[in-house]
C-alpha cells in the first residue's frame, strides 16, 4: 500500500552557491513539482539538478535518494532500486537510504534483501519509528510473530504519535483473529490521523466491521 512509503524529507539545505547555479535552482523546482503532485515533472528536474555535475557527496546522494522516492512513488520500482543503491555507493552511511531501498525490495516481496537493508539502516540509526514498522511487516510475512511485535512496539515507544506503526500494528492482529487486541490499535490510529481515516481510507470496511466508523 502506497500511503505507507517513507517520508520525502526534500528540504533544500540553505547552503551559499552563485546565482547562475541552475541545478540548485532545478532542485528547488522539483521539491515543488513534488509538492505539487506533478511527478514526471519533480523527476525531470531532479535529473537535471543531478546531471549539472555541481552536487558531490552527501548533497548528491540526497538527490539520488529523492529522486527514487517519486520513481518508487511513480511505480518505477527498478528505477528506484537503482537511485538508492546509487546513494548508498556515494554514501554508505546513509541510513535513510537503506530504509527508502528496504520498502521498495518489500513492495518488490524481496523479503531477504529488505530485511537486510532495514538491519542496516537501524544499524546506522536506531531510533526509526518507521523502519522499525517496516522491518515488523518483514517479519510477519515471514512468520517471525514475536519478533514483528517486539518491533511494533518499539516502533510505537520510539514515536508514539506514529499512526502509521498502530495500523499496522492492528493489522497484524486482525489478520490473526485477535479483534480485542486489534481494535485498540486501529482506534489510535484513526484519533492520529482523522483526515486519512475518514477521507481517504482504504480500510473502510475493516474499520467499520469494528464498529469504529
Amino acid at each position: 500500500m502506497r500511503f505507507l512509503c517513507l517520508p520525502l524529507l526534500l528540504a533544500v539545505s540553505l547552503w551559499s552557491a552563485p546565482a547562475w547555479s541552475d541545478g540548485k535552482a532545478d532542485w528547488k523546482a522539483a521539491v515543488k513539482a513534488y509538492n505539487d503532485g506533478d511527478m514526471p515533472a519533480a523527476l525531470d528536474l531532479f535529473s537535471r539538478a543531478i546531471d549539472s555535475g555541481e552536487f558531490k557527496s552527501w548533497r548528491l546522494a540526497r538527490l539520488y535518494r529523492s529522486r527514487g522516492i517519486v520513481y518508487g512513488l511513480s511505480d518505477y520500482r527498478k528505477s528506484a532500486i537503482l537511485d538508492f543503491s546509487e546513494a548508498i555507493r556515494i554514501r554508505p552511511d546513509y541510513a535513510e537510504a537503506y530504509g527508502a531501498r528496504c520498502l521498495e525490495y518489500f513492495n518488490d516481496r524481496r523479503s531477504d534483501q529488505a530485511l537486510a537493508d532495514c538491519n542496516e539502516s537501524l544499524r546506522l540509526v536506531a531510533e526509526q519509528a518507521d523502519i522499525l514498522s517496516l522491518r515488523a511487516r518483514i517479519y510477519e510475512k515471514k512468520g517471525l510473530y514475536d519478533r514483528a511485535i517486539a518491533d511494533y512496539e518499539s516502533a510505537i515507544a520510539t514515536d508514539p504519535k506514529s499512526w502509521k506503526s498502530f495500523l499496522n500494528y492492528g493489522n497484524l492482529h486482525h489478520r490473526r483473529g485477535d479483534k480485542e487486541k486489534a481494535k485498540p490499535l486501529y482506534k489510535r490510529a484513526i484519533d492520529l490521523a482523522p483526515e486519512w481515516a475518514f477521507e481517504f481510507n482504504p480500510m473502510r470496511s475493516v474499520f467499520e466491521e469494528y464498529g469504529l466508523m
